[in-house]
């Protein structure tokens, strides 16, 4: 990631390792790290939106937590100022995640999943069927709410209000064509209601695509440095972003105990991606050369 140009992203959105199952990937990167990075290459008002789940407590080497303030030192060089920083999370790794940098952070969004997990713990904890969506931001990054459909109303004109959370209210007519914002939790089926699962923790394209239409900008920078099979690469893909993705575990025993080469796979999930992409987002992806990728 150090050689991102600094400043040159205008959205970050992750799915870091958690460092909550026995899998050797998923150790935890170590944040201030991860801060420093990006801070430098996301832009000022870029969003950052991280995913994340359950307690600082690999045994795997896989999802052990990547060093966080080492993280943060590139993020703050390579996001913009105004770009987004966004993470999945759940658990102990949401409040760690938070407090390495609870200046940037803003607010947490709620994903709701289609199929629970923790099965073997039933009988002595609740199934878990949500992740956390962390959203950090230097300066108010790009906001696109996808709203929803609802019926027209009109509830008349509201009277003179006074609050101590937001203030005054003045008089207003209060009525809706039918459209809704959105609120702060997500429902999204799980990844395997897309199709074939070749990553322990692979993200839902459809909860991606919301994300980085939310977030972002047709022809923004969106980077995913923990890209795994390519999810979020394949979302920026459909939605006509330009993606940066990075992912060292290659050719690796990750799933179900079978060598998995995740550059191949990533490469394999976008080739199949632009066969139902607009051909003008295609058109694109070709004069840029976007579809090579490179191995380090």
């Amino acid at each position: 990631m150090k050689e991102i140009p600094d400043n040159s992203v205008d959205l970050l959105l992750v799915d870091l390792p958690y460092g909550t199952t026995q899998n050797k990937w998923d150790s935890v990167i170590p944040l201030p790290d991860l801060w420093e990075q990006y801070h430098r290459v996301v832009k000022e008002n870029g969003a950052m939106i991280f995913t994340a789940s359950g307690m600082f407590t690999a045994q795997n080497k896989w999802d052990s937590v990547i060093p966080l303030p080492d993280l943060w030192e590139q993020y703050h060089r390579v996001v913009k100022e105004n770009g987004a920083m966004i993470f999945t999370a759940s658990g102990m790794f949401t409040a760690k995640l938070i407090l390495s940098n609870p200046k940037d952070y803003k607010y947490n969004c709620t994903w709701i999943k289609s199929k629970a997990t923790n099965f073997l713990n039933a009988k002595k904890q609740p199934l878990r069927k949500h992740e956390d969506i962390l959203v950090f931001y230097r300066k108010q990054p790009t906001y696109n709410p996808q709203m929803t459909s609802g019926s027209a109303y009109s509830k008349g004109i509201r009277k003179d209000q006074i609050t101590g959370s937001y203030g005054d209210f003045r008089p207003v007519l209060v009525k809706s064509k039918g459209k809704r914002y959105p609120v702060d939790v997500l429902y999204f089926k799980t990844a395997e209601a897309e199709g074939k699962v070749v990553h322990p923790t692979q993200k839902p394209v459809s909860l991606s695509r919301y994300l980085i239409r939310t977030f972002s900008n047709p022809g923004d920078v969106v980077l995913d440095n923990t890209s795994g099979s390519g999810s979020f690469l394949v979302a920026a893909l459909q939605e006509g972003r330009n993606f940066i993705g990075i992912e060292k575990n290659e050719n690796v025993a990750l799933f179900k105990k079978q060598k998995v080469d995740y550059i191949e796979v990533t490469k394999s999930r976008i080739n199949q991606a632009v066969a139902i992409t607009d051909p003008a987002i295609l058109a694109h992806l070709k004069r840029i050369n976007l579809l090579d990728v490179e191995r380090k």
